[in-house]
């Protein structure tokens, strides 16, 4: 399921949807919010992360952990089932 291509959510009443069909700004109760999530793209794969590791990883130690992480993972076997809807 789609779900399962979610790497890290959050379920968050705070949460604000811009989801098609729904009013702009709507709470969305018990929406998953994805931080980072897998998906295929034409014959290959992607992560798409809203995280920034990157810019903190030399002085914080858990963006470092998570980079690194993100990195081994994108290199792994890694199957996703939902695939990237882009047209162009």
């Amino acid at each position: 399921s789609a779900k399962d291509d979610i790497l890290i959510g959050c379920y968050s009443e705070w949460h604000r949807s811009r989801s098609p069909g729904r009013l702009q700004g709507e709470a969305v109760p018990r929406e998953v919010a994805a931080l980072a999530a897998r998906f295929r793209f034409k014959a290959g794969r992607v992560v798409v992360v809203t995280l920034d590791p990157l810019s903190s990883a030399d002085t914080d130690p858990v963006a470092a952990l998570m980079l690194h992480d993100l990195i081994d993972y994108c290199f792994s076997g890694f199957a996703p089932a939902t695939a990237l809807p882009l047209t162009g």
